[in-house]
This record gives structure tokens, sequence and C-alpha cells, in this order.
């Protein structure tokens, strides 16, 4: 389902706009986009609950492919990757509007 990424969607992700030193609204901002141009197996338009699931799925798979590392104040988050994408969900919008 969405928790399975190809090669393709992966390297789209990341070459979207070269991950290093960003905030996390690139990764977002890459699902609109890897869907309008790679495509997915579910439409996530207007599916806020879908796309944050996606989202953490994403973020998940490349920390743990270390493609991707986690800063907070110019530190990199070395804690377990479970705790800090658990203390991230926790902070991260309830829905669109938020």
């Amino acid at each position: 389902m969405i928790n399975k990424f190809n090669v393709d969607q992966i390297d789209y992700m990341l070459n979207f706009q070269e991950a290093k030193y960003h905030h996390l609204g690139w990764l977002w901002d890459a699902i609109d986009s890897l869907e309008r141009n790679i495509g997915l197996p579910v439409s996530l338009i207007n599916n806020f609950a879908l796309k944050k699931e996606f989202f953490f799925n994403m973020l998940r798979k490349l920390i743990l492919e270390n493609k991707l590392k986690l800063a907070r104040n110019n530190k990199i988050l070395d804690d377990e990757i479970s705790g800090v994408l658990s203390e991230f969900s926790l902070i991260f919008p309830i829905s669109e509007e938020s």
C-alpha cells in the first residue's frame, strides 16, 4: 500500500530539492510532485491523513536507509528513529487547517 516504495519513488523524493540542509517542508511538497509526475497507488489529493501517513512512512524509510538525517538546532538527532518520529508526530498538525 503506501508503506511500500519503489526505487523511482525514492530517487524522485531525494532529488526533488536535494534533501540536504532543508526543513522537512520539501518532503511534504515532494509528495504532491511525486503524485503528479510519477504516480502513487492511491491518491493523496484532499486526503491529509493519508498524505501524513505517507510522509512519515517515507521519512522513516529515508532515515533507515541513511539517506536523510534529522537535526534540531544544528545538531544531528541520533536517538532511536521511532522516538524521534513519535516526538515529531506529536507536534505535526492534525489537519490541513491546523
